[in-house]
Order: structure tokens, then sequence, then C-alpha cells
């Protein structure tokens, strides 16, 4: 399911609003080099417990790598009752 890349502690990350689980970011490459995109990736926040995650952030969309890190790390944080 990805490279884990740093665990919640170092993060902030809330737990899964499911099971309570540890939350981990995740990065995956998004292409070969032989598509014409050479360091693309991907970046999600997934729980180690029961495997959910959010929707990805990736290099393409975003200016940076920073960017969708933190953006990744917001979605997940963000709870429907505000907190």
């Amino acid at each position: 399911m990805g490279k884990t890349i740093i665990f919640v502690d170092d993060l902030n990350l809330k737990p899964c609003p499911f099971c309570g689980g540890k939350a981990e970011l995740k990065q995956y490459k998004m292409w070969h080099d032989d598509h014409g995109y050479k360091d693309c990736y991907e970046y999600f926040v997934a729980c180690e417990k029961c495997k959910v995650r959010q929707l990805s952030f990736d290099t393409l969309r975003e200016k940076d790598d920073v960017t969708a890190i933190k953006k990744a790390i917001e979605a997940w944080n963000r709870r429907s009752n505000g907190s």
C-alpha cells in the first residue's frame, strides 16, 4: 500500500476516524520515467490498522512535494464536526 514516509507522531496526524488506528503518510511514484514524467509522486494518509485511506494529492496538480504533503495531512485531519 505504498511506502511509509513518516509516522503520526512526527506529523501530528489525527488517529483514524473509523477505528482509532495510527495514521501514516504514504508516497507512490506516479509514472515511470519513460512516460516523460520524472520524480512525480502522489501522497495520501492511510490507517495502519484498518487500511482506510484518503484521496491522494500529487506533484503534477500541486506545485511541489511539500504542498502535496501538507494538503494530504490537512485533508486527513479535517473532521466533519469541525474539530
